[in-house]
């Protein structure tokens, strides 16, 4: 592997490209409500195992000094534990931090700056019909959460969190890029996220950290919104009131706490 060097430098006003479009339909994406990164292009694929190796050997040059600038790599973890990660390096990462600081670092084996990346060409024709249908009988599904809850009920399990599978067949080929529009649109305060296809919108963060200093945000027991304050805080109100609920979210919040003390003070 050639001698990689990141260089990072801040964006003027004017040339700060939408993060979406940045990643368009190959690139990689996590952003949440503007803020987050955008990488294109590919310097390097790495195991997981090989992250902390691969990155610190690439030299950085970096005028921002803000977390996000410099090498950054992509990449969505599989649940198997026997199956390791893949991590991807882009080659040109634009970032926005929430004072609205944006900064392009580009890798490569030159250590000059990179150009402004330029925006994609916008996405074709949307498809006009969708056939969506789960892989799974419906009432296999209602046993599975049958089984579940009789298994809560006698004190085998705390708890159970259940996914099933749908497939969505269109007419034509599904945008990545303007799914990701629909998903930052809809959901405007989830973490949206894009890398190797695999693309979605949580309001869910894991475990993030800012120099000495570690977050997680799960959630357990959660409704929608209305837009109706009152409906609203009825809807609050019941979920406060569950016993249900509140025992989820003790789960959880334990579960977090447990397993993250090992490594905090």
């Amino acid at each position: 592997m050639a001698d990689l060097v990141a260089v990072t430098r801040q964006l003027e006003r004017g040339d700060e490209p939408d993060l979406l479009e940045v990643a368009g339909a190959t690139g990689q994406l996590f952003v949440r409500a503007g803020v987050g990164l955008a990488g294109r292009g590919e310097a390097l694929r790495l195991p997981v195992s090989r992250a902390s190796e691969v990155l610190g050997a690439i030299k950085v040059d970096d005028d921002v000094g803000r977390p996000g600038c410099g090498p950054v790599a992509f990449g969505a973890l599989p649940f198997d534990p026997r199956t390791e990660g893949t991590l991807v390096v882009p080659e040109q990462i634009v970032g926005c931090d929430a004072d609205g600081t944006r900064w392009l670092t580009t890798i490569d084996t030159d250590a000059r700056p990179g150009p402004v990346v330029p925006p994609l060409e916008p996405d074709g024709a949307e498809p006009s019909t969708f056939d969506v249908h789960p892989t799974r009988p419906p009432a296999e599904w209602c046993d599975a959460v049958a089984t579940a809850t009789a298994r809560i009920r006698d004190g085998e399990l705390d708890k159970v969190v259940l996914a099933r599978e749908l497939v969505v067949r269109a007419d034509a080929p599904i945008s990545v890029g303007g799914l990701l529009r629909r998903l930052r649109s809809g959901y405007p305060e989830c973490f949206v996220f894009c890398s190797d296809g695999f693309v979605g919108a949580s309001p869910e963060l894991l475990v993030g950290r800012r120099d000495d200093v570690v977050t997680a945000q799960p959630m357990a027991g959660t409704t929608a919104r209305r837009g109706d304050p009152e409906v609203d805080a009825a809807a609050a109100a019941a979920l406060f009131g569950s016993a249900t609920y509140r025992h989820e979210h003790q789960v959880t919040i334990d579960m977090v706490h447990d397993t993250l003390l090992r490594f905090s003070s």
